[in-house]
């Protein structure tokens, strides 16, 4: 559920607090204090995030949205919205992008989990595929 309509209602929720792509992308520079729209679409990967919604929308491709993605968007909007309240920033994104433990790859970022997380994660696929092969056979 959370890749299929997750995605649009958090790009939804950034459409109604900004409005679209450009203005956004605008925000960003204003908040980050980036030279122009390009660097702001590049170093906070909202130009990521306008391809995901472009391939879902028109091509019906669901974005890759994990839970450290999801947390990503989530800040985003936080960063966004402090900035339409005229409130001082945290940089919120600017701090997940290299917080210990986040995996944002699928936007072009680091993936910053310990060698743990990811053997983690790798044993957690190993057990759900043999569990769904398992379900299948009988």
């Amino acid at each position: 559920m959370r890749q299929e309509n997750g995605f649009l209602q958090y790009w939804t929720a950034l459409e109604v607090l900004c409005g679209k792509a450009n203005q956004i992308r605008e925000r960003l520079r204003r908040i980050y204090h980036l030279r122009s729209h390009r660097e702001a679409g590049e170093s906070t990967r909202f130009d990521a995030l306008v391809k995901w919604r472009q391939q879902y929308v028109h091509k019906g491709i669901a974005p890759p949205l994990t839970q450290d993605v999801e947390r990503y968007l989530q800040l985003m909007f936080v960063d966004l919205l402090r900035d339409e309240l005229e409130l001082p920033s945290h940089n919120c994104i600017a701090e997940l992008q290299t917080a210990a433990g986040y995996d944002l790859s699928p936007i072009g970022l680091k993936d910053n989990r310990t060698e743990e997380q990811k053997k983690e994660q790798a044993e957690g696929v190993r057990i759900m595929t043999s569990s769904a092969d398992g379900a299948t056979a009988g």
